[in-house]
């Protein structure tokens, strides 16, 4: 990926675009020239700048923050099924805490954090029927 940056002769930009390929970005720059859209020849100058590792990390980012927020979407689930074990005497205060305290789950909540979802997973997979049973885990599993 290019970004094409046109200045003028004080080296101040003035116009830019940019460019998946090669071919593309020397079509509109050809075609400019051509057409003296930034003046004379030489009252300009063009510079050229690979943004392809700029524009990966963007899209890194932008994957990362998608799994973070997918993972706090997961978390709230998980809240919603213990309220309703709460509200139906299936859970009480002290096996709460218990799973406050299990380093397993803590694992998992932090894996979901930071948007790890196949790691997360695969420690979900992984756990007994004591927090959650069968059907809860398979339907916790199934939002990754």
């Amino acid at each position: 990926m290019k970004k094409v940056i046109i200045k003028n002769a004080l080296d101040l930009p003035r116009s830019e675009a940019s460019f998946s390929t090669d071919l593309e970005m020397q079509a509109w720059i050809d075609d400019n020239v051509s057409n003296d859209s930034w003046g004379v020849v030489g009252s300009y100058s063009i510079e050229i700048i690979d943004i392809t590792e700029e524009n990966d990390l963007q899209l890194l980012i932008t994957k990362a923050l998608q799994d973070q927020n997918k993972g706090k979407t997961i978390l709230a689930t998980v809240h919603a099924l213990n309220a309703k074990k709460f509200k139906a005497g299936l859970l009480d205060q002290n096996a709460f805490l218990a799973m406050l305290d299990n380093p397993e789950l803590k694992y998992i909540e932090r894996l979901l954090l930071n948007g790890s979802l196949e790691t997360a997973k695969h420690f979900m997979n992984q756990l007994d029927e004591t927090y959650f049973s069968k059907e809860e885990k398979a339907a916790i599993i199934e939002l990754f």
